[in-house]
């Protein structure tokens, strides 16, 4: 049987040639690559996979003892599959627990344009440490990610996010959930009290702009239809839908 080894944070980059880099949520992909988060296991044949809680992205051979294992650990913990169409109907014929696709949309930011933020009686804010500890607490955690992020000093150096306070308090963030050396893929939230008044297109906006300014391509994926709707507004065009498989642990 083939042994699996996790990768070295500074051992990854070599195996660069087992992932298409072209696919959905590459920047999750090269962040693991590059050591930023998560892990990398592989058998030396060109099986294995990225695991970055609660993502996982599978890739070589279904009928590799790679993939027994991979199936073993899904089962067990549970978590989301990134994969191309065989992986996603191997899972789904040998998963025993319970699985659901869920259709995402990917979207091109070829056409973004830096703009002008206005708006009366509000403030945008690069993040800093006690701005990231109130959007987090105030907006949602997920606006933090544990799976990028060991923690939000962690993300204060090496992410990024902006918000949009009305006075003192946070009331829209836009901050980078997974990031690499190029690119980020973008996490936006609003508080539930202040939603549908523009918030969320400002922050975005702020976000954009620091990405098109520093040479980072700021990505947007999605399922939900009010996300679709904001990022098409921002300039965003869709290019591709998929899907990924949400498993339950056993």
């Amino acid at each position: 049987m083939t042994d699996l080894m996790q990768v070295k944070s500074v051992d990854r980059q070599q195996h660069q040639s087992m992932f298409d880099l072209n696919r959905p949520m590459n920047t999750l992909i090269k962040s693991v690559l590059e050591g930023m988060c998560g892990d990398l296991f592989v058998d030396g044949t060109g099986n294995g996979w990225i695991f970055a809680p609660p993502f996982w992205l599978p890739v070589g051979d279904t009928t590799s003892d790679a993939a027994a294992y991979f199936l073993k650990a899904i089962q067990r913990w549970g978590g989301i599959v990134i994969a191309d169409e065989t992986w996603l109907g191997y899972l789904e014929e040998s998963v025993t627990s319970t699985t659901e696709r869920i259709s995402r949309t990917q979207y091109s930011a070829k056409s973004l344009e830096k703009r002008t933020l206005a708006m009366n009686d509000i403030s945008i804010q690069r993040i800093d440490s006690e701005l990231a500890h109130e959007v987090a607490t105030l907006i949602s955690p997920d606006l933090i990610l544990e799976s990028c992020f060991s923690s939000v000093e962690s993300f204060v150096e090496q992410g990024i996010g902006f918000c949009v306070l009305i006075g003192t308090a946070p009331v829209a963030a836009a901050t980078s959930g997974f990031i690499c050396s190029d690119a980020i893929e973008i996490q936006v939230n609003t508080h539930r009290d202040f939603r549908a008044k523009g918030y969320a297109a400002l922050a975005s906006q702020a976000l954009i702009n620091h990405c098109l300014k520093t040479g980072l391509t700021p990505h947007w994926d999605t399922e939900s239809e009010i996300s679709d709707r904001l990022a098409k507004s921002l300039g965003y065009e869709p290019i591709l839908q998929y899907a990924w498989l949400a498993v339950a642990p056993a």
